[in-house]
Formats: structure tokens, sequence, C-alpha cells
């Protein structure tokens, strides 16, 4: 008895969320979004990842460069130009942090910018070896409560000061470790 009282509130409640599910529409109309490409002045039409600062410009990275949308025009950065803004122009994450504050994750390491007067802060792990890149290809970070950042890359864990120097290093390979 028990058991059939469980069936029938299931299949009431699957029925119901299929009639639900009915109701709701499933995508938004397509006449709603303006589509913006290279021919609006984005740096690259694959769009890695999307953040909105504090002043509410929209930050765009792109295989080929950090994008800022005022809602009118972009202004494309790469890694040349201007000069020593991003280590790298493939733009893998923007997180937003808190001071007007933007991190920059690429894969050549990460950067920390100011919004309000562009200042920007690059944090590098140092290496000489044949890994240099592998090390990095920052996969995520974390603002910690001091301020510093824990940083996970393609070959370990570190952690950087706020002003850039490294703090902690976990490598988890080397060139010792090739071929095994």
């Amino acid at each position: 008895m028990l058991s059939q009282l469980h069936f029938f509130r299931f299949l009431y409640s699957l029925l119901l969320l299929m009639t639900a599910v009915q109701i709701l529409p499933a995508q938004y109309a397509e006449e709603n979004f303006i589509r913006y490409t290279v021919n609006e002045g984005l740096s690259d039409n694959n769009v890695t990842c999307i953040q909105q600062d504090d002043w509410g410009f929209v930050w765009v990275g792109t295989e080929i460069g950090l994008n800022r949308f005022d809602g009118y025009q972009f202004q494309n950065y790469v890694q040349s130009s201007p000069e020593r803004f991003i280590s790298s122009s493939n733009i893998r994450k923007l997180i937003t942090l808190d001071r007007q504050r933007l991190a920059i994750v690429t894969s050549n390491g990460f950067q920390v910018l100011n919004t309000n007067d562009f200042a920007i802060q690059h944090y590098l792990i140092p290496d000489s070896s044949a890994f240099v890149t592998i090390r990095n290809r920052v996969w995520d970070l974390k603002e910690l409560k001091d301020g510093s950042f824990g940083v996970t890359t393609s070959s370990g864990f570190y952690v950087f000061h706020q002003d850039g120097s490294l703090l902690f290093r976990h490598d988890a390979y080397g060139l010792k470790d090739i071929g095994k």
C-alpha cells in the first residue's frame, strides 16, 4: 500500500513537472539579443569569459585579447599593446575582486588590474626550466584573507604576496619526471 502511494506521488510530481516545463519558455527570443563580433570591435569571436566591473564596464576575454565594452564600443588590449599591460593575449578567466580590481587569468601568469586607475600588478612563477610556460598556465585563483593569492596552475599550487613575490611553491612535477 505504501509503495503504491509513493508511486502515485511520483507520477503526480512528474506530470506536474512536465506541464510546468511546457508552459515555461525554453529560450529567449533571438531579437532580444545583440551579437557582437570582430566586425563591431571585439578582438576575437571566440569568447572565453565575461565579467562586469564596479564601474559597469563589461570585460570580455578571448583567445586573442582582453576587451572592455562601455555599452557603445570595445577597447582592445593585447599582449603588446599597451606595453606590459597583460602578459598573454590568451585570456582564460576574469575574476572581479573587491576595491575596483579585476584579476586577469592568462596562459602566462595573471595580473590584477585596478579598474579605477588602470594600475596593474603582474604575477609570474619564476622558472628558468622548460616548464616555465606550463607552470604559468593559471587555472584558477582565490584571494586569501590577508590579500595574498592562492593559485593553481597546470603544474602545481602557489601562493603570491600582494606585491607579486612568491610566498609558497609546490611544483607537482619537474624536469626529472619526464619519461616516468
